[in-house]
């Protein structure tokens, strides 16, 4: 997989990107548009948009995340604050000094 440690993709337009079995820790994607964007795992298979993926340090602040498959997702840290997280799966996500709000109107 791709190694895209501290990339910036703030802004970015990024529906419908695949990431491939990619470490995105410390990476920006700060306002970016991740519907509906997808990861494989090394195998090539289908593992869902970020299923186990590694987001450690992640800015992910007002990304649009809807419908976002984060399930056992490595988040600690990650900063999901203004984030929209309508239908996003965070089954069995370590969130561990993850900064969201909760109460936020935009999470479901």
């Amino acid at each position: 997989g791709s190694n895209l440690m501290r990339t910036n993709f703030a802004s970015a337009d990024l529906a419908g990107a695949r990431f491939n079995h990619c470490n995105l820790s410390g990476a920006n994607l700060g306002r970016a548009n991740l519907d509906p964007t997808e990861m494989k795992d090394e195998k090539g298979n289908s593992t869902g948009r970020f299923f186990s993926s590694t987001l450690v340090g992640c800015n992910l602040s007002d990304a649009n995340l809807t419908g976002a498959r984060l399930r056992d997702a490595d988040l600690t840290n990650a900063n999901l604050l203004g984030a929209t997280l309508k239908r996003t799966n965070l089954d069995n996500a370590t969130l561990d000094g993850t900064g969201f709000d909760p109460a936020a109107p935009r999470y479901h």
